[in-house]
């Protein structure tokens, strides 16, 4: 788990899958998208809010989401991150005693 700022990182997007170290459900994933980024839409139908309509809508994020949302995976999701969003200090400390040990036990004596 890393504090990440788009800005320091010059990124227009980022994804991420939420069951790695946000322990979310499988399936559940987040995508960020720089304001005033262009994107299109990359699979055309209805969606979850207009299912008769065959063309996507024009506003995010109703435009990426081209089928009904899993409701229950979303706030999964959401339990995970107010679980973990306090405590990014205490991952980054973990991770690094993990690097530290591993790299102890794989170094040649």
């Amino acid at each position: 788990l890393l504090e990440i700022n788009m800005n320091n990182l010059m990124a227009d997007f980022i994804a991420f899958a939420g069951h790695k170290n946000l322990y979310g459900p499988f399936g559940t994933s987040g995508f960020f998208v720089r304001k005033g980024t262009k994107i299109n839409p990359f699979i055309a139908g209805g969606t979850g809010s207009d299912s008769l309509n065959l063309n996507m809508p024009k506003t995010i994020p109703a435009m990426l989401e081209p089928a009904s949302p899993n409701i229950v995976a979303v706030a999964g999701m959401e339990a995970a991150l107010d679980e973990t969003i306090g405590q990014i200090s205490d991952f980054e400390t973990k991770e690094k005693e993990l690097t530290e040990y591993l790299s102890k036990r794989t170094t040649k004596k």
